[in-house]
C-alpha cells in the first residue's frame, strides 16, 4: 500500500485492526466530514488501494464519526468496531505513547520530513511494532499539521507548565499518585530553586506505568523526551 501524505486539525495517524484477506471490503471510520483536503486525501487513499489490489481490496469509509467518536477511536478500532479509523494521538497518551513523538513542542520547517520520519519509526520500530500488534492494531500512516507556533504548556516529569499572565511559566498541574500533592510541589519547588509559581487550580495527572516508561526508554535511550 502507497505511503499517504494528509493535512490534518491535528497530529494523528490512520490504525487498522489485524489483516486483511482478499477480496475484502474494510470499514473506515473518519471523524472528519467529507469535504475538504482531508476527506479529498482520504478519498484517494480508497481509490489507491481499489486499484493496486485490481479491486479485491475495498475500503468503505463512515464519515463525520458516525461509526465512533474520534475519542474512543484506539479501543473501537482494537474491538473491531471498525476495520480502520483516524486516532488522534494527544486523545490517547497511553495507548500511543510512542506516537507522542510526533507531538513534541518543537518547530517543523518541513512538515513532510518530519511525517516521514515519525513514518520511519512507527514502521521499523519492533517495540513499538508489537505494542501496536498486543493491542490488536496495526500502523498504517501518519498525518501531518503546520509547524508549532505557540505552545499550550510544556510537561515534565513532575509538573504540567503553562503560560500565565504575561507570558511567565506557571504550574497547572502537578505529577502525582492521589495524596502525593504535597511531595510533588515539594520536589518542584526543589528542582526549579522556587522559581515557578503555582495556580491556585492545581490538576493533579496519573505518573507514568512502569510498562509505559520502558516503552518509551526503548527508542528514547537518551531521555530527550522524558527524563
Amino acid at each position: 500500500m502507497q505511503r499517504l501524505s494528509k493535512t490534518a486539525a491535528t497530529t494523528a495517524l490512520l490504525l487498522m485492526a489485524g489483516a486483511a484477506s482478499a477480496q475484502t471490503t474494510l470499514f473506515y471510520s473518519e471523524g472528519g466530514p467529507n469535504r475538504g483536503v482531508r476527506a479529498e486525501a482520504t478519498k484517494w487513499l480508497v481509490d489507491e488501494v481499489a486499484r493496486q489490489s485490481d479491486g479485491d481490496l475495498l475500503i468503505d469509509v463512515n464519515w463525520g464519526g458516525a461509526l465512533f467518536s474520534d475519542k474512543v477511536a484506539v479501543q473501537s478500532i482494537r474491538d473491531g468496531v471498525a476495520d480502520m479509523g483516524t486516532v488522534i494521538g494527544a486523545y490517547f497518551p497511553q495507548d500511543m505513547i510512542a506516537y507522542g513523538l510526533a507531538d513534541l513542542p518543537l518547530p517543523n520547517s518541513d512538515p513532510w520530513v518530519g511525517m516521514r520520519a515519525i513514518d520511519e519509526i512507527m514502521r521499523s520500530d519492533e517495540t513499538i511494532v508489537q505494542n501496536l500488534a498486543a493491542q490488536n492494531l496495526v500502523y498504517v500512516g501518519t498525518f501531518t499539521t503546520s509547524p508549532v507556533r505557540n505552545l499550550a504548556g510544556v510537561a515534565t516529569d513532575l509538573a504540567w507548565l503553562e503560560r500565565g499572565e504575561g507570558g511567565t511559566l506557571e504550574v497547572a498541574g502537578i505529577v502525582a499518585h492521589p495524596g502525593g500533592e504535597d511531595g510533588a510541589r515539594a520536589a518542584i519547588d526543589e528542582a526549579t530553586g522556587g522559581a515557578l509559581p503555582f495556580r491556585a487550580d492545581l490538576t493533579r495527572h496519573d505518573p507514568p506505568a512502569p510498562n509505559e516508561i520502558s516503552l518509551l526508554r526503548e527508542f528514547d535511550p537518551a531521555r530527550a523526551i522524558l527524563g
